[in-house]
């Protein structure tokens, strides 16, 4: 069953996928790039592009002060493991208004940035890769192939009708290898692949956690960051289990916990409290893990949001 499935995500790949033909003594430039980011979604996509494409591939990952260092030397693990290439892009999304005002579109902002960031990197590859070849050869390399980027998006975040980067996705025509997989089945190919993060808790971006109208600033987020590491050590918390410091209007924050967590962490909660205050929040509180608790979005909800509706609301939303 796994195997035949993972068989499926491997055509698409290779349906889907960019690669020149191969010609002895050249050297092949990298376009195939995968949008990476550590967790579960993200590294399968790479785990499959990598399958179908090991010598024309890579992994890219954003980094900015939206990514922790955590999520980081996780994803460095990951990739190592995965054995693809992993590149590490800085990305300028922080210079953006429309990304800092955080007013519902900062998730397109990002993404835009991102996907324009891959398609740069993979441009400098394949000039790097025809200077290499002219001077070992004296010759061009082979014709320029436009780059193939993915990402990990799966049909459960096709549901979410706050996932407005998937607009900025479809714009630069990424392709999505796991849209017909639920996030249960995800989960259940990484295992069968033997992914070392197979079962480790979902962890977005630190602007994620920032209410809507909350500024995504670099001291804002590393103050989450900070937070989050703080409570990490506290609770010792297990990869498997959910955590968010959510920063709330009006200085708050909202520390969000799986129940076996929640448990750890309420005896604790004068210390969680003396500690966020420390970092500068006026008001802490420790509650039970809801994912999307600050978007707004119900999991439970059967409705489709299609691109087009997705689209309307980008457009709706104010800058």
């Amino acid at each position: 069953m796994l195997a035949s499935k993972v068989d499926r995500l491997l055509q698409v790949v290779a349906a889907r996928g960019a690669q020149p033909a191969s010609l002895p003594g050249k050297c092949l430039p990298v376009n195939n790039v995968v949008a990476f980011s550590g967790g579960v979604d993200s590294s399968l996509a790479a785990a499959l592009v990598f399958r179908v494409f090991p010598a024309t591939s890579a992994a890219c990952i954003g980094r900015s002060a939206a990514l922790s260092t955590v999520q980081l030397q996780q994803a460095r693990q990951v990739a190592a493991h995965i054995g693809v290439p992993l590149w590490e892009c800085r990305t300028q999304e922080a210079k953006l208004e429309g990304y800092v005002s955080n007013k519902g579109k900062s998730c397109y902002y990002c993404k835009t940035t991102l996907y324009s960031t891959l398609n740069q990197v993979a441009e400098f590859a394949w000039q790097e890769m025809q200077q290499l070849q002219m001077e070992a050869r004296g010759e061009m390399g082979d014709e320029k192939v436009k780059p193939v980027l993915y990402n990990g998006t799966n049909a459960d975040d096709q549901l979410d009708p706050t996932r407005v980067g998937l607009v900025a996705a479809s714009e630069f025509d990424v392709v999505s290898p796991l849209s017909g997989l639920t996030k249960q089945e995800v989960r259940d190919v990484a295992k069968y692949l033997g992914l070392p993060n197979w079962n480790a808790a979902a962890s977005p971006c630190l602007r994620s956690r920032l209410q809507f109208g909350v500024e995504a600033t670099q001291q804002h987020l590393h103050r989450v960051e900070k937070a989050e590491d703080f409570v990490r050590e506290l609770v010792r918390l297990e990869p498997q289990m959910s955590m968010r410091v959510r920063f709330l209007a009006g200085n708050k924050a909202a520390v969000e916990l799986d129940q076996e967590a929640l448990e750890k962490a309420m005896p604790q909660f004068d210390a969680i409290d003396a500690e966020l205050r420390r970092l500068g929040f006026d008001a802490v509180d420790v509650r039970a893990f809801r994912s999307g608790s600050l978007s707004g979005y119900n999991p439970n909800s059967v409705v489709q949001h299609t691109p087009a509706k997705r689209a309307e609301m980008v457009e709706a939303r104010v800058l």
